[in-house]
């Protein structure tokens, strides 16, 4: 064994896995990370199965462009960085059901800020993985019914703006009406416990 590793592994890593570990062991919820710690060593699916939350279909138009006018049709509103993103989203070439996972960081175990990178990774430990881009199109045209005050994320990579900001898509609806907004999707920027995240669930 090297020096300083434990296996493949370095031993500084290992450490701070377990430090880590302690502070959620002695944390509010320290019973429910021993227990999913000790089904783990027992190699159980011990991660809460998150529902799904809707079903939407992707590859409904040909182009964004199509997505744009069916949005605007139905009386939805796009933001100027939503607007700029749009045309620069893929679209599937067939249509394709989709399950949305949504979650909150502190579903995800966070109890303070984290950032885009390290709310993926969390979400990976879950079975989630990031959506692709017409996900944020098909989710605001479908989404008719949201609720006042309702805020959503979708976790994708990101899409630069015209300056070159990385941006991913959001869809709201507030006193204005209802939004496809885009928010930012800067590596080192840094989102609160209580916000939502899209996810979609990992194909078997």
């Amino acid at each position: 064994m090297s020096k300083g590793m434990i296996g493949l592994i370095p031993l500084a890593d290992v450490l701070a896995a377990v430090n880590d570990f302690y502070a959620k062991a002695a944390g509010e919820d320290g019973a429910m990370w021993l227990s999913a710690f000790l089904q783990f060593l027992q190699k159980k699916n011990f991660w809460p199965a998150f529902p799904v939350w809707r079903r939407i279909v992707i590859g409904a138009h040909e182009s964004a462009v199509g997505y744009e006018a069916a949005i605007e049709a139905k009386g939805n509103r796009l933001t100027d960085w939503a607007r700029q993103i749009l045309t620069k989203t893929p679209v599937a070439s067939s249509r394709e059901e989709l399950e949305l996972v949504l979650v909150t960081g502190a579903q995800l175990g966070f109890d303070k800020a984290a950032t885009r990178a390290q709310i993926y990774e969390r979400a990976a430990a879950f079975g989630l993985v990031p959506c692709p881009a017409e996900v944020g199109l098909a989710l605001r045209e479908q989404y008719q019914e949201q609720p006042l005050g309702e805020w959503i994320l979708v976790a994708m990579e990101p899409i630069e703006v015209s300056d070159r900001y990385p941006v991913v898509f959001g869809v709201e609806r507030d006193d204005g009406g209802r939004w496809l907004n885009a928010s930012s999707g800067n590596a080192v920027n840094e989102w609160d416990p209580g916000n939502r995240w899209v996810f979609l669930r990992r194909k078997p």
